[in-house]
């Protein structure tokens, strides 16, 4: 097969969730057609929702020399440089974003975002102590979303995967938060499920127990403010196709494939 051949298989594979095999082919059409803008983008996306947030990157930009004015993958790109504490890379790409789209609520609403994390991580070590300032201000940010003055949080680093962790969770909340480091100690990652795992704090306290799994885990993600372009595209997508998983699936995430956890 030629490159556009191999490029049109790789996307098929990615809307239908095979996401190592379209990563495959879009390399291989990179191999190919090294000035391939899309299979780098696209390669990109990949990599981000498997959370290779720095590989992830090293992609983005190669596809942004070559299509430097793709406005969904320089918000791509900021997101993944943000998940890996590269601020000032991501707020160029936030900037040159709003550059095409001034009023873009995305890329405003990402660069606020990015700007208070830079400010609250610039000092960021390998010690919890410095995460007192940033759990700090989300407490509080917490407390007024949900009219509730939440209780602080206490937070363990964990190197390796728990005994009962699956492969692809960074994070667990019971009774405290607990960040799961494989490798480097990235802010941005850790912003990210900072976030998420004190939403399961804050819904727990509100509700006086857990709430339904769905429920935690959907408003969690969300206010992790993970969710990428490509994300949300997927998400439309699967919905189009009626292949959105049941809420009675949802219940215990722990049993469900990476793929599914990704939707």
């Amino acid at each position: 097969m030629n490159p556009r051949q191999i490029f049109m298989e790789a996307f098929r594979l990615k809307s239908q969730g095979d996401l190592s095999g379209a990563l495959k082919l879009y390399m291989r059409v990179i191999e190919l057609d090294p000035n391939c803008a899309g299979a780098y983008l696209n390669a990109g996306a990949i990599l981000f929702r498997m959370r290779r947030y720095p590989d992830a990157v090293k992609l983005y930009r190669r596809g942004l020399e070559l299509s430097p004015k793709n406005l969904p993958a320089l918000l791509d790109a900021a997101k993944a440089c943000e998940m890996i504490g590269k601020w000032d890379e991501a707020l160029r790409y936030l900037d040159e974003a709003l550059s095409i789209a001034p009023s873009s609520k995305v890329a405003l609403r990402r660069k606020e975002r990015i700007l208070g994390e830079k400010e609250a991580f610039g000092s960021l070590g390998e010690h919890a102590d410095d995460l007192d300032r940033f759990l700090g201000e989300l407490r509080r940010e917490y407390s007024e979303r949900f009219h509730l003055d939440l209780p602080p949080a206490e937070v363990e680093i964990i190197r390796g995967k728990p005994p009962r962790a699956p492969e692809w969770s960074a994070g667990m909340y019971e009774g405290h938060m607990r960040l799961i480091v494989r490798g480097e100690f990235d802010p941005g990652v850790t912003v990210a499920i900072i976030r998420h795992e004190y939403a399961h704090l804050a819904l727990r306290s509100v509700c006086g127990k857990a709430p339904p799994g769905w429920m935690e885990e959907g408003v969690a993600e969300f206010l992790s403010g993970i969710l990428n372009e490509s994300d949300r595209r997927k998400l439309r997508e699967a919905a189009l196709r009626g292949d959105l998983i049941p809420l009675r699936e949802l219940e215990d995430l722990r049993g469900l494939s990476e793929g599914k956890v990704r939707l």
